[in-house]
């Protein structure tokens, strides 16, 4: 009787790790991240975790010269058209970003700033990590930490579940991301693209 063997090499890879007193800076990398209701790919400079999300590809439709999955346009203008009817202007000032785009807000600008990637991962996702690559997620009005003060930010607050939007980075998230109120993903009124995020 002929018996087969089958023998499973298990890789083990160091990331992050010391040799010879020198530290090696290289992100901290879980291909597999188990404990989410998806199985999320992620990238953590530091404290600073992003979600790795694929380029879109499809039609877009634009918004204030910005584009975006169609669907997710019918909504924000939905919710634009309620919110003008009580005196709130809301308008897109970020849609869809290619890995290009991303490039640029990730690499060029940390470096023109002088920052290290653990400090550029704060305010701003790396190449292939962003939210905005999916074309579901709109910058509103104002990309500064002013637009947390205004009438347009508490109006989404209050309103903009109900056209299926929801703020992707707020205060304390556990991506240890800074709080972005301008940021807001569109899951869909009942839920329906919520696994389409992380986490």
């Amino acid at each position: 009787m002929n018996i087969l063997i089958v023998t499973f090499v298990v890789l083990v890879s160091c990331f992050g790790c010391t040799l010879a007193g020198e530290k090696v800076n290289t992100p901290k990398i879980n291909p597999l991240n188990t404990t989410t209701k998806t199985k999320c790919k992620y990238i953590e400079y530091g404290q600073h975790r992003h979600y790795k999300y694929e380029q879109y590809s499809g039609a877009l439709d634009y918004i204030d010269g910005k584009g975006l999955r169609p669907e997710v346009a019918k909504a924000f203008l939905e919710m634009a058209e309620a919110a003008s009817n009580q005196g709130i202007t809301l308008s897109v000032v970020s849609g869809y970003r290619s890995y290009n785009d991303q490039e640029y807000l990730f690499e060029d600008l940390r470096m023109a700033k002088g920052q290290t990637k653990e400090e550029r991962a704060y305010v701003s996702a790396p190449v292939g990590y962003s939210e905005h690559s999916t074309a579901r997620v709109v910058d509103i009005n104002d990309v500064e930490d002013r637009f947390v003060d205004t009438e347009a930010y508490r109006w989404l607050q209050n309103n903009a579940n109900k056209y299926g939007f929801e703020l992707s980075f707020p205060k304390g998230n556990s991506q240890n991301i800074s709080f972005e109120p301008w940021h807001w993903r569109y899951v869909g009124k009942d839920g329906e693209f919520k696994d389409q995020f992380c986490p």
